[in-house]
């Protein structure tokens, strides 16, 4: 096996182990506001980001207002108001996460969404919890 094959599967080892890290993390653990849905629409846009829409939005650690999406992430390309930035490392793992989950509807869980302030569209790779998909 040449080292190339065994670096690139080390590799993989790791995100492997960071995302069933994320998994075991408890939705009480996280600072912010939470969000959660299934992925409606996703599209990738010129520049190679990547841009989605959820359904049926939810929100977590709340208290007792419910947000809309729109308190946190301006929509912005297409209407959409989610993003993850085509330079990103991860961006391939986001890409078959969000697609699994409009193929499949299987909800989605981001994390912390509540570091935005609604100015601006969310780039999720900035929440420091990343991306998290369920099976209903």
């Amino acid at each position: 096996m040449s080292n190339s094959s065994v670096a690139g599967r080390a590799r993989a080892l790791a995100k492997a182990a960071a995302l069933a890290a994320i998994i075991g993390c408890s939705a009480g653990a996280h600072a912010g506001v939470d969000l959660n849905g299934v992925v409606t629409q996703l599209q990738v846009a010129p520049n190679g980001s990547l841009w989605f829409g959820l359904g049926s939005v939810g929100f977590g650690n709340v208290g007792s207002s419910t947000p809309t999406l729109a308190a946190f992430c301006a929509p912005s390309w297409m209407g959409l108001s989610l993003t993850v930035p085509p330079g990103d490392p991860n961006f391939a793992y986001y890409y078959g996460l969000l697609g699994m989950s409009l193929s499949k509807a299987y909800p989605i869980y981001l994390g912390n969404i509540s570091t935005f302030n609604g100015s601006t569209s969310c780039d999720i790779t900035k929440t420091g919890y990343g991306i998290v998909l369920s099976h209903p």
